[in-house]
C-alpha cells in the first residue's frame, strides 16, 4: 500500500481548528457560507436554475425556461 504524503506550510494545518470562546470556528465558516449561500441560490437566476433541474426535468423547463436535453 503505497504511503500519500502532503506537505502542508505552517499555519494552513489549522484552518478550521479551534474555538472563539465554547464556539467552534467551524461554526462560524458554516454560517458565514449559509448567509452567502442562501441569497445566491434564491435570488439569481443560476440559483434558480441550479435548484430547478434538480429532480423533475419537465418542471424545470416548464417554470424556469431551463434547457433541459434527454
Amino acid at each position: 500500500m503505497p504511503l500519500i504524503a502532503t506537505i502542508v506550510p505552517k499555519g494552513r494545518g489549522d484552518f478550521g481548528s479551534g474555538n472563539i470562546g465554547p464556539i467552534p470556528i467551524l461554526l462560524f465558516w458554516m454560517l458565514i457560507i449559509a448567509f452567502i449561500g442562501h441569497p445566491l441560490l434564491r435570488k439569481t437566476g443560476f440559483g434558480r436554475k441550479t435548484l430547478a433541474t434538480g429532480s423533475n426535468e419537465n418542471a424545470a423547463s416548464v417554470t424556469t425556461a431551463v434547457r433541459v436535453s434527454n
